[in-house]
C-alpha cells in the first residue's frame, strides 16, 4: 500500500507540475511558473491532506476491479459452453440443475483442499445443484500428474472417486502415492497408466488454462456460482449465499 501511495503521489505531482508548464506555454504572454515551488505547493497539500491520496487510491482501485468485473462477464457470455456445457469436463448434479458451479482448482492447493468437504456438504444436501470441475494444474508437475491421473480414472468412470482421493491426500503427491490412491479409489491401474499418456487429456488440460486465461483467473480455487465470479476460498455459509442469489429470477 505505501508503494503504491508513493507512486499516486509521484504521479500527482509530476503531473501537476506538467501541466502548469503546459498551461505556460500555452500563453506566450505569461511568466513560466516556478516548477519547483509548485511541487512543493502539491507536497505540502498532499501531507497535510493525506485523505486525498486515500480518496484517490480507492477510486482507482474501484475503476479497475469494475473494469476487470466487466472485462470476467464479457468473457463468461463469450465462453459459455465451454465453461458449462463441455462434454470433457467432470461434472456432478443433474445437467438440468437450477445452479452450476464450476471451479478451477489444484490438488496441491492447500485452499482447494479446504473447500473440498464443503462441496461435498452442498452436493449432499441439494439434489437441484450441479459442479463442474476444470482441471487447471498450475503448482508444479505433481499438480499435472495428479490431474492426468484423475481424468484417466473418467475413463472407467470413476472420476469422483479419484478426484476425492486425490484432493484428501494430506502428504505428497507423488507417482506412487497417486497410483496408491488410484487403486484405493477402485481402478484399474494398469489401464489408468496408460490413460495418463492419452494427447486428448494434455489437450483438454491445455483448454482449460485457455479458459482460466480469456477469464483472468491465475489462482486457485476460482469459482463460478451460476454467473458470478468468486477467486480464491470461501466460507460454506457464503457458498450458500451465492447458491440462493443464483437462483433468484434476473
Amino acid at each position: 500500500m505505501r508503494s503504491i501511495g508513493l507512486a499516486v503521489v509521484s504521479a500527482l505531482i509530476g503531473a501537476a507540475a506538467a501541466l502548469a508548464v503546459m498551461m505556460g506555454l500555452g500563453h506566450m504572454g505569461a511568466p513560466k511558473p516556478d516548477e519547483a515551488a509548485l511541487r512543493q505547493i502539491v507536497r505540502d497539500t498532499l501531507t497535510n491532506e493525506p485523505q486525498l491520496v486515500v480518496g484517490a487510491l480507492q477510486a482507482l482501485d474501484q475503476q479497475r476491479q469494475n473494469a476487470s468485473d466487466s472485462a470476467r462477464m464479457a468473457a463468461v457470455a463469450a465462453n459459455k459452453d465451454a465453461i458449462y456445457a463441455d462434454p470433457n469436463s467432470p461434472s456432478i448434479g443433474p445437467a438440468n440443475a437450477s445452479v452450476t458451479i464450476v471451479e478451477f482448482f489444484d490438488y496441491r492447493c492447500p485452499y482447494c483442499k479446504r473447500v473440498a468437504p464443503d462441496i461435498a456438504s452442498l452436493l449432499a444436501s441439494d439434489s437441484d445443484l450441479r459442479i463442474v470441475y476444470k482441471e487447471f494444474p498450475i503448482l508444479g508437475p505433481e499438480s499435472l500428474v495428479a490431474s492426468k491421473a484423475a481424468l484417466a480414472a473418467q475413463k472407467q468412470g470413476k472420476y469422483r472417486e479419484m478426484h476425492e482421493a486425490l484432493i484428501a491426500q494430506k502428504g505428497e503427491l507423488t507417482d506412487d502415492a497417486i497410483l496408491s490412491l488410484a487403486q484405493g479409489a477402485g481402478l484399474d491401474v494398469v489401464r489408468l497408466k496408460a490413460d495418463m499418456e492419452d494427447p486428448a487429456i494434455m489437450e483438454q488440460l491445455k483448454q482449460v488454462h485457455e479458459l482460466a486465461q480469456a477469464l483472468n483467473i491465475d489462482g486457485t480455487p476460482a469459482f463460478l456460482f451460476g454467473a458470478h465470479f468468486v477467486g480464491g476460498a470461501i466460507s460454506i455459509d457464503q457458498m450458500k449465499q451465492l447458491i440462493q442469489q443464483a437462483r433468484q429470477p434476473s
